[in-house]
C-alpha cells in the first residue's frame, strides 16, 4: 500500500491494472494535450513577463520544491 489505501497496480476498488494500461491511457492523454502543449508555449515564449510560482509544500511533513 502507498498510504492511499489503494495497493500500488491496483484501481481504487483493488483490481490489478496492467502496465500497458497505464501506457495506453499516457499515450492518449500526451496526443490530447499536445496542441494545448504548443499553444500554451508559443505564448510563454511571447510574453514580456512570466510568472513562476517558487512555493514550496509539505510533503510527508518534509518542504519540497
Amino acid at each position: 500500500m502507498d498510504g492511499s489505501g489503494v495497493a500500488e497496480g491496483a484501481d481504487l476498488f483493488g483490481h490489478p491494472v496492467s502496465e500497458a494500461t497505464i501506457e495506453s491511457a499516457l499515450r492518449v492523454t500526451n496526443a490530447s494535450l499536445a496542441t494545448f502543449q504548443t499553444e500554451i508555449t508559443k505564448q510563454l515564449q511571447r510574453a514580456s513577463v512570466v510568472h513562476a510560482d517558487e512555493t514550496g509544500l509539505r510533503v510527508a511533513g518534509k518542504l519540497n520544491w
